[in-house]
């Protein structure tokens, strides 16, 4: 694996790929060579972006650091020939997980600079930042950067369909990934163990009762608090049973751009949530993520028909949206059926991808095309 250090000034690999090439962090006086990779259109089609970024933005880009982004470029002969990221998941449940993504000079496509950014990518992640399970989503029709992520031991856990609007067509997306301290598995049904539907909660009928369904009010903090929090749900979700009311009233008064939120109301009691996030990336403003809790004393009378109905109806009829996409815990087998008789497909499995309640799970990613 290659090696190199944190610093601003050039490491060479140790046991890099090409002799003459430097794998080092990102420097701000990187922004004129790696503008002219980010504006070429031979790589913007394989990537998510458009091909007429301005200057400012690149340099502002490679002069801001973050800290859950560790960048590198490679170098060869004083010029920026490729560029690589790394991004760590920031949310406790899923912090396992590094999202990598690498772009070459296309003049310098077929040197093998990839693999090297790839090596020492994967030895950050590995030695230093200890990521269990590192992804990559690459167009499928590139062949040629699958292959040799695979040969770097990354496996397709399956392809996201019309994900990406580039170069006048829409593309799909292969989602790979590369784990590490895991048994390696194809079939996630190996792991799976189903949600039960009956707990240690009251089963609150709502026959003969008003339901409702309505956007997201100031005054629903509580009652969404009492929905996040719950074990049932957390389960099932990326929520966590410890989160205090002050995260729930941070999402309810400062919503991200292009969120959508629903809620279900039975006699004025707020029993489930439903999101619908469009993608503010224009080549992918296409497509939304969507996302649903329902509270446990309400399971199985159909809240989450009522609120896919709805948040459904304003992304066909109002967004106009192609592709609505979710991920969804293998072992929830009643939410899988829902979605499914709303259209949606299992597009793939992405492998361990969540922790808590003291296991692993998988989780499908499903989408509706329209």
């Amino acid at each position: 694996m290659s090696q190199f250090e944190p610093s601003t000034s050039p490491v060479r690999n140790r046991n890099s790929v090409r002799p003459n090439l430097v794998v080092r962090p990102i420097h701000p006086d990187d922004a004129t060579d790696i503008y002219a990779i980010i504006s070429d259109p031979k790589v913007a089609v394989g990537a998510d972006w458009i091909p007429v970024k301005e200057y400012l933005q690149i340099k502002e880009w490679a002069a801001n650091p973050n800290t859950e982004q560790h960048r590198l470029v490679a170098e060869m002969n004083g010029t920026v020939v490729g560029v690589g990221w790394l991004i760590q998941k920031s949310r406790p449940r899923i912090n396992h997980i590094g999202q990598t993504e690498l772009i070459v000079r296309p003049d310098h496509w077929g040197q093998r600079i990839g693999t090297s950014l790839a090596i020492a990518i994967l030895d950050l992640a590995d030695k230093w930042l200890n990521l269990k399970r590192v992804e990559a989503s690459v167009v499928s029709n590139n062949a040629r950067a699958i292959r040799m992520l695979q040969n770097l031991g990354f496996d397709v856990e399956g392809t996201r369909r019309a994900s990406l609007y580039g170069d006048g067509q829409w593309q799909d997306e292969n989602l790979l990934a590369r784990l590490r301290g895991f048994e390696k598995r194809s079939d996630s049904s190996e792991a799976t163990e189903l949600v039960k539907q009956d707990g240690p909660f009251e089963k609150l009928a709502i026959e003969n009762r008003y339901l409702s369904v309505r956007p997201i009010q100031p005054d629903d903090v509580s009652a969404l608090y009492d929905i996040f929090r719950r074990p049932e749900v957390c389960r099932t979700t990326l929520q966590l049973p410890s989160q205090e009311i002050g995260l729930t009233e941070d999402r309810v008064f400062n919503p991200p751009a292009g969120i959508h939120r629903l809620v279900a109301v039975v006699d004025e009691q707020i029993v489930g949530t439903i999101s619908l996030k469009q993608r503010q990336n224009p080549r992918r403003s296409h497509s939304a993520g969507l996302g649903m809790m329902v509270h446990p004393n309400y399971w199985g009378q159909g809240i989450g028909t009522c609120l896919m109905e709805s948040i459904l109806d304003l992304a066909d009829n109002w967004l106009n949206l192609k592709r609505i996409d979710l991920d969804v815990n293998v072992d929830n087998s009643a939410g899988i059926r829902l979605y499914k008789k709303f259209g949606f497909v299992v597009e793939g499995s992405k492998r361990y991808h969540i922790y808590g309640d003291g296991r692993w799970t998988d989780s499908y990613f499903m989408a509706r095309l329209k």
